[in-house]
């Protein structure tokens, strides 16, 4: 089972979260002092007053391998059907349509972009229960 370390001062890293070529990602917070002098590139928040007395964190990532995936012929991020985003598209994990999950309400209020945003982290995140 091969890993994969990271070592990032963001908090997120969407693009390691949803790669395709890792079955699971792990975050775990750490004090940046515990590092000594590792740090490689000194952070903005020395230089700023309003910063400057806030701990300092990084983010280690531990990432397992995906052995199945193929770079070569996979894609690296899910797609999961999500180009094109009509009333009728599914949620495949709790089969909930577009359309339910927004209700009466009309998307043209809020913004079609939003909604959509909405529904594709839905599909990103379920957990497969309503």
């Amino acid at each position: 089972e091969a890993k994969y370390i990271i070592i990032s001062p963001r908090s997120k890293l969407k693009s390691v979260r949803d790669f395709n070529g890792f079955t699971s990602v792990s975050r775990t917070k750490m004090s940046a002092d515990l590092l000594g002098d590792a740090v490689l590139v000194k952070s903005n928040a020395d230089h700023n007053p309003r910063t400057r007395d806030k701990p300092a964190h990084v983010f280690i990532y531990e990432c397992t391998r995906n052995d199945s995936y193929q770079p070569d012929t996979d894609e690296p991020f899910a797609d999961e059907g999500m180009t094109t985003i009509t009333d009728d598209t599914i949620c495949k994990k709790c089969q909930m349509t577009f359309k339910s999950f927004h209700g009466n309400v009309d998307i043209q209020d809020q913004g079609v972009v939003q909604w959509t945003r909405r529904f594709r982290n839905h599909i990103i995140h379920c957990k497969g229960n309503r």
